[in-house]
């Protein structure tokens, strides 16, 4: 699919990104999501990797999902330093092999020289992601290594993306690319603090984790949501009074009564089949 159905004046369309949230929770979406972002890049294909201790979830577009097939059996995911490369920079973008390698180490690498430049892969953008809960996850595009480089202006179209990717990639990774069937399902697949609001900010559910958040959130009038942090509650009202632009903040710190980081809230739209487990849910608060 081109990037002109994706593409305006403004930036990547909100329908395009409803289906990024979509993603989360509903994971057989993503190797289109993948497809798609690979389309707008000019790429082969795209992967989706998570890790957390000895386990290991992936899913990639069906153009290269053989090829990555091979590198996870073949051992060659074990040996391969640039998963290691995009987590260790942690930095919030997509970088290329330039970002971390000279074209030299790259001419000295067995697994570009071995396994990505006979498939004739070689070049992608991706970014990582290092969550407290011990899930890594990768996200990445895969282009032809005659191809050449991925181009600034399409890292910057894939940066457009990240946060919202980071967001339902974080929510897939604790899932573990599994999809949710009740919202008690999703909630005890998470393990983490979620509450499902409606569109006024009430809680209509809540993962039994919640009960640990006595510190960061308070129940107002009719059951909506406020925290206790102001700062943090007014982005939370702005964020959940302008989710449907996904234009305003919608991940944030919460400080604790002393004033310290205590936890990072993110807003997460439930949009498309996603309802069919949430229902009446507008959104997810995770923490």
């Amino acid at each position: 699919m081109s990037a002109q159905l994706h593409m305006s004046g403004s930036g990547v369309s909100s329908a395009f990104i409803d289906r990024i949230y979509e993603a989360s929770f509903v994971p057989d979406l993503w190797p289109d999501i993948l497809s798609e972002l690979a389309g707008m890049t000019e790429s082969k294909g795209g992967l989706l990797l998570s890790t957390k201790e000895k386990s290991l979830n992936w899913t990639a577009s069906d153009s290269v999902y053989g090829a990555f097939d091979d590198y996870l059996k073949g051992g060659w995911f074990r040996r391969c330093g640039r998963r290691v490369c995009i987590l260790e920079k942690a930095h919030s973008a997509f970088l290329t092999e330039l970002d971390y390698w000279t074209e030299d180490e790259l001419q000295n690498n067995d697994i570009y020289q071995d396994f990505f430049y006979p498939r004739d892969l070689g070049w992608s953008a991706g970014t990582g992601l290092i969550m407290p809960t011990g899930d890594h996850i990768v996200l990445s595009v895969e282009r032809a290594r005659g191809r050449g480089p991925i181009e600034a202006s399409f890292i910057s179209t894939l940066n457009e993306l990240r946060p919202h990717l980071a967001r339902a990639a974080m929510i897939a990774a604790r899932m573990g690319l599994q999809t949710a069937t009740t919202a008690r399902d999703a909630f005890s697949k998470l393990s983490v603090p979620v509450i499902l609001l409606d569109l006024n900010g009430t809680g209509i559910e809540c993962s039994s984790e919640v009960d640990t958040l006595s510190d960061a959130i308070a129940w107002g009038a009719n059951d909506r949501l406020v925290l206790k942090d102001g700062d943090a509650n007014d982005l939370f009202q702005k964020a959940l009074a302008s989710l449907d632009k996904r234009s305003s903040v919608q991940s944030f710190a919460i400080r604790n009564d002393e004033g310290r980081p205590a936890y990072v809230a993110h807003m997460v739209p439930v949009s498309g089949s996603a309802h069919d487990i949430f229902a009446k849910g507008y959104a997810l608060l995770v923490f």
